[in-house]
């Protein structure tokens, strides 16, 4: 048996589908959770992590794409 790894990205993107901000390495330490955003379609989407600056709930239809990354957390959504 032979395993190898599929090392093809994506070039084109499914919608819906969730982004976190990239972060540079300089700041991989940093506890505070980052910018998640839910794409409904290219730079378009809602934020679903708040960072400080974007709050829950923002829309855009301006969001710089190639600055996230594919997010493979979890977010759970609740009422209070």
């Amino acid at each position: 048996m032979i395993a190898t790894k599929n090392t093809k990205e994506e070039k084109t993107m499914k919608y819906p589908c969730l982004k976190e901000l990239g972060k540079p390495p300089c700041l991989k330490e940093l506890s505070k959770p980052g910018l998640i955003v839910l794409f409904t379609s290219e730079k378009s989407g809602v934020v679903v992590v708040g960072n400080g600056i974007h709050p829950i709930g923002r829309y855009s239809k301006a969001w710089l794409e190639s600055s996230f990354v594919k997010y493979t957390g979890t977010v759970t959504l609740e009422n209070d």
